[in-house]
């Protein structure tokens, strides 16, 4: 299963039930609070929060987002992803708590069993233990292994809006288990998970990679079709060849949206995107090569930027010069790179610790 596939089939069910349409929006936010959309709710946040008022009541989105907090763990764990798709659904001030409640969690796994076909005999879900409107529910729709959760509760971005939350869990092979679907209640009174007000609002998010990995029933992100297709086209190194290709498709976006790679906010970390993606190359070139392949992949080439991306890595390669002199200066004296080097070679030069011990390595072989 693809990502377009996903979107189409939720856009199609969301449709029916009643919710507005919304394709993705820019991944670059055009406000201070975030450098870019983290999340599909994330779009929405003043209207969560009451502080806008949205024209609808039922707003149902794809959004491609882009999160940093997990760098060290993406391309290796096999579910952190660095730019991803999600889908969701969201309320605002519609109807009563348990309406809310049923419509939103009635939504998602009528998705999940008759879109996607993944059996409720592989899905488990968590509410907290107040939330006995959830709990109703999901007992009402045949959910078995439910658990309960006292750290499931919500806070709105401004503080303004408290609530409790419920997740929707994959159950894979070998007790391998996924967070599938995150689905958020707010009201303006919170008291130990309760919630208070007549009308609330909702909001939900699924990752695609997750979804299609349950659909698929694989226990790695990276094992299904969507990945291994566009992982088979990237030339690399077997060990790093994921967390290659997450940085490529993240810098294909990025530039795609004109965003340029300098040294504030999020061209900043466009510019730390890119410069990993030389890291974990064994040469500039084979780097800019491998993005060709991913533009094509992804966007077909359109409104190519490998122009841009190729200055970036001619810049990266200009900085890195005098602390490749000294890394080679230190591998021919001793023949092998200590801890102490590796930490000279960044603390002076600025030197990627990534890259020094991968190309120490190389030298060793």
């Amino acid at each position: 299963m693809k990502e377009n596939q996903v979107v189409k089939n939720f856009s199609h069910l969301s449709t029916l039930k009643g919710w507005r349409w919304e394709d993705t929006k820019p991944t670059l936010r055009s406000d201070s609070n975030l450098l870019f959309q983290i999340s599909g709710g994330a779009v929405f946040e003043k209207e969560l929060s009451g502080i806008n008022q949205s024209p609808y009541s039922r707003i149902a989105s794809f959004q491609n987002c882009l999160r940093t907090d997990t760098w060290d763990k993406i391309g290796y764990s096999g579910r952190h992803h660095l730019l991803f798709g999600m889908i969701g659904h969201f309320m605002f001030f519609e109807d009563d708590e348990f309406s809310t409640k049923q419509i939103m969690i009635k939504t998602a796994l009528e998705f999940l069993n008759d879109y996607l076909g993944i059996s409720l005999e592989n899905l488990a879900v968590s509410v907290h233990p107040n939330d006995s409107i959830s709990l109703s529910i999901w007992k009402s729709l045949n959910i078995k292994n439910i658990r309960f959760n006292p750290n499931n509760t919500s806070v709105d971005p401004f503080n303004l809006r408290y609530g409790t939350r419920t997740e929707i869990i994959f159950l894979g092979q070998s007790g391998a288990e996924c967070e599938l679907w995150n689905i958020v209640f707010h009201s303006n009174s919170y008291k130990e998970g309760e919630i208070k007000n007549s009308k609330i609002t909702a909001d939900s998010g699924a990752s695609i990679d997750r979804l299609i990995r349950a659909h698929d029933f694989k226990n790695n992100d990276y094992e299904t079709d969507y990945w291994r297709d566009f992982i088979s086209l990237i030339d690399g190194d077997t060990v790093t060849k994921m967390r290659l290709a997450e940085m490529l498709k993240a810098s294909t976006f990025l530039l795609t949206e004109n965003l340029n790679p300098g040294n504030k906010g999020a061209s900043y970390v466009l510019r730390k995107i890119i410069r990993e993606s030389y890291n974990l190359s064994s040469s500039k070139e084979q780097c800019l090569s491998n993005f060709i392949v991913t533009e094509n992949y992804w966007l077909n080439n359109l409104n190519s930027k490998v122009d841009d991306f190729r200055l970036e890595l001619d810049t990266y390669q200009l900085a890195l010069g005098k602390g490749e002199k000294e890394f080679k200066k230190i591998i021919n004296k001793k023949g092998k790179l200590e801890e102490k080097d590796i930490l000279f070679l960044f603390d002076s030069f600025g030197y990627p610790k990534s890259l020094a011990i991968k190309k120490a390595k190389e030298y060793e072989k």
